[in-house]
């Protein structure tokens, strides 16, 4: 889905899929935005960014380790959750990422 920005000289603005899971959890740990950003070491802005879906989309095996450190999970739940996330951007046509990793047949073998 594309934003027109009414400006010729701007590009046209993607609409980003916000992480609700990101947020879920981060509230379910007790957690303050800026308190996870800060332990695991990015600032508040990046983070905010990866909840808001405006960036992450290709996250580090060391931020996922982070992540479910701090939000109480693990490595497991969370990269089914962002695969989740991915696959909704797929759907919304959000990701230039190729139709058949739609597909979730085969996951639990992994």
């Amino acid at each position: 889905m594309k934003v027109d920005t009414h400006n010729k000289d701007q590009p046209e603005k993607r609409v980003a899929l916000s992480r609700s899971y990101l947020i879920n959890l981060k509230l379910k740990a007790g957690l303050t935005t800026d308190i996870l950003a800060k332990r695991i070491f990015i600032d508040r802005k990046n983070y905010y960014q990866l909840e808001s879906g405006t960036r992450g989309h290709r996250m580090s095996a060391i931020l996922y380790l982070r992540l479910a450190r701090e939000l109480k999970v693990s490595v497991e739940e969370l990269v089914r959750r962002e695969a989740a996330y991915q696959r909704k951007r797929i759907k919304k046509g959000l990701s230039k990422e190729p139709w058949y990793l739609l597909t979730e047949e085969h996951e639990d073998e992994y």
